[in-house]
C-alpha cells in the first residue's frame, strides 16, 4: 500500500479495492488535481469520492490506468 500524497505531504492512506490510490497536483491555482490510479474506469467512476476524501479537489482532469 502507497501513501496518499499532495504537494509532496502525506494527506491519508487510501485503498479501494485493494487498489491504491495516488493523487498528485498538476494545478494548484485552479485546485485541479492529475489521479493516477490502477482502477478501472468503471471503479475510479463509483470510488472517485472516496478516492479524494480529504483532497481539496474540485475537479479530476486526468485519469490513467496501465491497463489501457
Amino acid at each position: 500500500m502507497k501513501d496518499v500524497h499532495l504537494n509532496n505531504k502525506l494527506l491519508t492512506r487510501s485503498v479501494l479495492n485493494d487498489y491504491t490510490i495516488l493523487a498528485s497536483v498538476a494545478d494548484t491555482r485552479n485546485k485541479d488535481y492529475h489521479l493516477r490510479t490502477y482502477l478501472s474506469p468503471q471503479q475510479c467512476k463509483i470510488n472517485i469520492v472516496e478516492a479524494l476524501e480529504g483532497i481539496d479537489a474540485t475537479k479530476v482532469i486526468e485519469m490513467e490506468s496501465p491497463h489501457t
